[in-house]
């Protein structure tokens, strides 16, 4: 009897856990071609993601806005043109278990410029605010979302 009540009570929260389970999604080895031909997956890029994007990879989370993203591209400039540099006292929030050693949680601009990463706050019309950081050695922007978009 005892085990029927356990059940009762645990059953809900295991449900609602696969629930929330499938509000989230990645992708990866996706280009900027890829997504558009797909649809819904691009709003979770910047607008000004520069067309030749590729090596995209997305991470989100529809409950709660958060988003995580990166991709390489030969055009990064545009991106810049969105963006103007963290406050000194940013700290870089933690990010997703694939995002590179040199973005650890809690660096600062000093430290992510150690690193060859330019952090910056950006603006985009169907995104919001979120961060970037791009490494222009390696053509590749990592980003993320504040959630509550």
């Amino acid at each position: 009897m005892l085990w029927a009540a356990c059940l009762l009570v645990v059953a809900p929260g295991l449900a609602f856990a696969g629930l929330m389970y499938l509000e989230r999604d990645e992708l990866q080895d996706q280009t900027f071609a890829d997504l558009r031909a797909a649809g819904g997956s691009i709003t979770w890029l910047p607008y000004f993601t520069p067309s030749d994007a590729r090596d995209i990879r997305l991470d989100y989370d529809m409950d709660s806005g958060y988003a995580w993203g990166a991709f390489t591209s030969a055009q990064l400039g545009a991106a810049r043109e969105h963006c103007a540099p963290v406050a000194a006292e940013f700290r870089l929030p933690a990010g997703p278990r694939w995002f590179p050693r040199g973005l650890k949680a809690g660096a600062t601009p000093h430290a992510l410029a150690n690193e060859g990463y330019a952090a910056l706050r950006c603006w985009s019309g169907n995104f919001g605010n979120f961060t970037m950081a791009i490494k222009t050695s390696e053509g590749r922007a990592y980003y993320w979302s504040a959630g509550g978009r």
